[in-house]
């Protein structure tokens, strides 16, 4: 069996091992891709020294934010515990800083933007492939119980620790259950609770220290969180993270964590799904994205316009209320390709209905009706990715039978979403589309990035769905 430091020590090694492996290969791209492009290109094998420096200098910047942020810590090479958008902005990162130390320097005149080009593309897909292959190491190391980054002592009555136990998913994370306490049955009267108590919290403490556990989870929920709480103070003493585990709250609010107002500490249930950077960084991105597409699209709005214009009676543009960041309403930009309605019965579109126009069906089946849409992103009532802004009397019949309904509005509605590349989109005619709907709008909610919305564009332009 392998030691407790002896798990402390592996965890340092293979932490000295995935950096040394990245620069190693780092650096070896660099050299190998400059030789090649310039025996290649130039039919001589360049300056071998700076490639070798320039690679270096990639290696040291791609992994300092890994280095601040523990990317290189062995639970982060769990899958999907560091991520590629990761390792994608920390190798920008460094070419960014290779830029700038090249303009300080005045050395990028020395420097070929075609050698440059091909390191970062290939280098980028190198390091891609090693977090897939250190992913794999992981789960072999762990199987064969190799690697263990915890080792906890579950403290709680029988049943809850038969619970905790088979609902985590301990095999896969590196985390090991050696030992367990019992705590006296909730169902005892106070005095037989404390007088068991006391015998109970000393095996604990001695178990935590005989096996030298890193994490002590004492099991408990709301209505005996005060008798559990006396336990955890008296394992204080163990040189252990103690947590409190098995509380319902814990499993119904994932985003659950302690914050600090003022003075005030607070239990936090949910993070604002947008802080003010994410917010600036997506404001900045629609703003120029949207401009620039209705540049270009001009003379086809125009067009469509026209188009509209002649093939039947009414205005242009369909105005309608909708609800946005906050509940706050709005009148949406949109090609009419129907007779419009706006009040309390409000019939969904479809492509064929009976109100559709000529010219609305093909603008339906292509989704050029939403191209105006950029209006409103443009004065900020939306942004381009988001949940699809639905009619006020659906929104208002909706959040009275669709649990969490409302919270679609805690960020600016979309042209485009999440639930739309997964093929939610169009009308909604039953309950459970809606909710299927609803299940996407919060999964994107909860994991919202500029990222995220590049990708979900990415997937709207290229989808034959969409």
């Amino acid at each position: 069996m392998v030691s407790p430091e002896r798990y402390f020590h592996l965890g340092r090694q293979i932490f000295a091992l995935a950096l040394l492996l990245e620069t190693v290969f780092i650096v070896s791209t660099a050299v190998v891709t400059g030789l090649a492009y310039h025996l290649v290109v130039h039919d001589t094998k360049g300056p071998t020294q700076d490639f070798l420096l320039i690679g270096l200098l990639i290696a040291l910047f791609y992994s300092l934010p890994g280095i601040v942020h523990a990317h290189y810590h062995t639970k982060s090479f769990f899958p999907g515990e560091r991520g590629y958008a990761h390792l994608f902005r920390a190798w920008n990162f460094a070419f960014l800083c290779i830029a700038v130390v090249g303009f300080l320097t005045k050395s990028t005149e020395f420097q070929s933007r075609g050698w440059l080009i091909l390191l970062y593309s290939i280098g980028l897909l190198g390091v891609a492939g090693f977090e897939g292959a250190m992913v794999i190491c992981r789960r072999g190391a762990i199987r064969l119980g190799l690697l263990t980054t915890r080792r906890l002592l579950v403290v709680g009555t029988k049943g809850d620790i038969e619970r905790f136990t088979l609902n985590a998913s301990f095999r896969t994370s590196g985390i090991k259950v050696v030992a367990t306490a019992l705590m006296p049955e909730p169902d005892v009267d106070v005095a037989q609770y404390a007088q068991e108590l006391n015998p109970c919290a000393r095996n604990a403490l001695d178990a935590a220290r005989t096996n030298r556990v890193s994490d002590i989870v004492v099991l408990t929920d709301w209505a005996n969180a005060p008798r559990s709480s006396k336990v955890a103070e008296k394992l204080m003493d163990a040189p252990a993270a103690v947590h409190l585990g098995g509380l319902g709250l814990v499993e119904q609010f994932p985003q659950l964590g302690i914050a600090h107002l003022g003075t005030a500490t607070t239990v936090v249930l949910r993070l604002r799904p947008l802080g003010a950077l994410k917010s600036l960084n997506k404001r900045i991105f629609d703003v120029c994205l949207s401009s620039i597409v209705l540049l270009a699209l001009a003379p086809v709005l125009l067009t469509v316009a026209l188009l509209i214009k002649y093939d039947s009676k009414g205005p242009v543009f369909f105005r309608q209320l909708r609800r946005g960041f906050n509940q706050k309403e709005f009148r949406i930009w949109k090609f009419r390709t129907m007779t419009a309605d706006d009040g309390d019965h409000v019939v969904q579109a479809s492509e064929d209905g009976a109100r559709t126009t000529r010219v609305g069906r093909i603008l339906s089946k292509w989704n050029i009706d939403e191209l105006p849409q950029l209006i409103n992103v443009l004065k900020g009532d939306m942004s381009l990715v988001g949940p699809r802004s639905h009619a006020v009397a659906h929104d208002s019949h909706y959040e009275r039978i669709i649990e969490r309904y409302g919270r679609r509005l805690n960020v600016k509605p979309g042209i485009t979403g999440w639930a739309q590349i997964h093929g939610h989109r169009g009308p909604t005619q039953t309950k459970n589309a809606m909710q299927a709907r609803v299940a996407h709008d919060l999964h994107y909610i909860e994991n919202c990035s500029l990222a995220l919305d590049i990708y979900i564009l990415g997937m709207t332009v290229l989808s034959r769905k969409l």
